[in-house]
């Protein structure tokens, strides 16, 4: 398995440069475009969303969601023009970092599902599927001791 060194919620402005009112309005623009969700099933862990509105390239084609749930980290790639999703998959461990655990494109109108596993870290699944025009996130996944099993809506075509 490969590791990384790049966060998935990656922002590269350099704020050493700036203002603190310059930095102030950086970091409630960030903010703005983290939604926090709770999970519909319930639990006590929040699910964080980064909208594409944060991306440079947010008039293009295509958009990139980031979500982390716990120590997983996913990122969610949809071109609109090809109907294509991508999913990828990290896991945030103690002191090593963050490593990438998969990763799968498909057709949206088919849906993609991803097998999670990293031994003695986590397992599980993620998936994501069109249902009435609404994007759907699932997880299903244990990892050191946490639990989470859901879907949420996460985008509208």
């Amino acid at each position: 398995m490969s590791t990384t060194a790049v966060a998935p919620f990656r922002y590269t402005t350099d704020l050493s440069k700036r203002s603190i009112q310059e930095v102030n309005a950086t970091i409630d623009q960030f903010e703005h475009n983290i939604q926090r969700i709770t999970p519909p099933k319930g639990g006590d862990y929040t699910i964080f969303v980064q909208n594409p509105d944060q991306e440079s390239r947010a008039a293009s084609a295509g958009k990139v969601w980031r979500v982390s749930i716990y120590i997983l980290d996913l990122v969610i790639a949809f071109n609109s023009a090809t109907g294509t999703i991508s999913l990828e998959a990290y896991v945030n461990i103690p002191i090593i970092g963050s490593v990438n655990i998969g990763q799968i494109s498909g057709s949206l109108t088919d849906g993609v599902n991803l097998s999670l596993g990293y031994p003695g870290v986590l397992s599980g699944s993620v998936g994501i599927r069109l249902s009435g025009g609404t994007v759907f996130l699932s997880y299903s996944f244990s990892a050191l001791g946490f639990t989470a099993d859901d879907e949420i809506p996460l985008f509208t075509v």
